[in-house]
């Protein structure tokens, strides 16, 4: 059964009937009404109705008609509408449904997509559009092998891009002019590149400089604090020793005892100012780092993408010349060359409310009593037969 039991009967398909109480069964056809009829019994109309639906409305015919009191009938499909097959296919017609049949595979039934019609303008103009993608396609090449080149002279560290960078043997045709004028371009780019960077550079070195002369300043403030802090330490045992032999007053103590205090206190402060440069020339230094590990992974991003549109490229500049071949043929078009066509494929079918148009693809499933019209888009023109 075709598409399962969801499948709907249609003009065309042939059925078998089984009555209980017959011996033979019996084969009839559902007609362009839509009607299944069989000798010397009730029609009834299936068009659109399952099999189960079907059986129930022969069934309720068959009652009707007082021909049996309680009839059971089972009904299997014999074999499916034909579907038809017209436009810009080499042997237009009716053909035997297959099961999971679709649009590309009733293609081949009909023998292919046929060019056979198109005018010598019309392919002339085709060939045209053709060999102008063609040459897009080639000078887009350049374009990224190029800039492939100037990416990788990024990566390596290099301030120049010669001709000799640029394999030539990645490039389907050769267009030195073309190449020059691409060194050009991608050369400024490379030079803008190195310039940002180097700019960038000198504001982290600077930066960096001043810490580190910050820090050394601080060290040397550090040890000249720890004098004034020894200093502070004699002449507070001096006084000390003054006061337990009463020859000093006990307030003079306090204020050297002070002073001592204040001396440490401000070793600690110098050593926090040291300490938070030191974490600022680290994260400076680990900055400009991750700048540089940014550019690079941005670098090879750019060039993994170029490698991937001049892959593309490639296969659209293959598809372009195959083009030109078929073009050349003035022929039938099989298999996957017919992929190298855009093709418009337009399915009629039957239902209850009546003829639906659909708009389909090469993988859309046709059904028994499907009608495929077919038509060939190259480029922006189209072939309809």
């Amino acid at each position: 059964m075709a598409n399962g039991e969801s499948y709907k009967l249609v003009i065309g398909d042939r059925l078998q009937a089984s009555l209980l109480g017959e011996s033979q069964p019996m084969t009839g056809t559902v007609d362009l009404d839509g009607h299944l009829r069989f000798a010397g019994l009730a029609q009834s109309r299936v068009a659109g109705l399952t099999l189960e639906e079907a059986e129930q409305a022969l069934e309720k015919d068959l009652q009707a008609a007082e021909l049996y009191v309680n009839p059971d009938i089972s009904l299997a499909v014999v074999s499916h509408a034909p579907i038809v097959i017209v436009g810009a296919v080499q042997r237009p017609g009716s053909f035997d449904f297959l099961p999971q049949l679709t649009v590309e595979l009733a293609l081949g039934l009909a023998g292919g997509v046929s060019l056979t019609d198109l005018s010598d303008d019309q392919r002339q103009l085709l060939q045209a559009d053709a060999e102008g993608q063609l040459r897009a396609a080639a000078l887009e090449i350049v374009h990224q092998t190029v800039r492939m080149a100037r990416l990788e002279a990024q990566l390596a560290g290099k301030s120049v891009l010669a001709a000799e960078d640029v394999d030539p043997r990645e490039m389907p045709v050769a267009l030195p002019e073309i190449i020059d004028a691409q060194l050009g371009l991608e050369q400024q780019l490379l030079s803008t590149f190195i310039a940002q960077g180097s700019k960038q550079d000198a504001l982290w070195d600077q930066h960096l400089k001043e810490l580190q002369t910050e820090i050394a300043l601080l060290y040397s403030r550090i040890e000249i604090q720890q004098d004034v802090v020894r200093s502070r330490v004699e002449e507070l045992e001096d006084t000390r020793s003054l006061a337990e032999r009463g020859l000093q007053r006990a307030t003079i103590v306090t204020a050297q005892e002070r002073l001592e205090s204040e001396a440490r206190a401000r070793i600690l402060e110098l050593e926090a100012q040291k300490s938070r440069a030191q974490s600022d020339w680290i994260a400076a230094s680990r900055a400009q780092s991750n700048f540089h590990d940014q550019r690079r992974i941005e670098t090879l991003e750019a060039l993994r993408s170029a490698v991937q549109a001049r892959d593309g490229l490639r296969q659209r500049h293959e598809n372009q010349r195959q083009r030109l071949a078929v073009l050349s043929s003035n022929g039938v078009i099989l298999g996957s060359a017919s992929d190298l066509l855009d093709m418009n494929y337009v399915i009629l079918r039957r239902t209850n409310a009546g003829i639906e148009r659909l708009d389909a693809t090469r993988d859309t499933v046709v059904l028994p009593g499907d009608a495929v019209i077919v038509s060939a888009l190259i480029g922006n023109a189209a072939n309809d037969f």
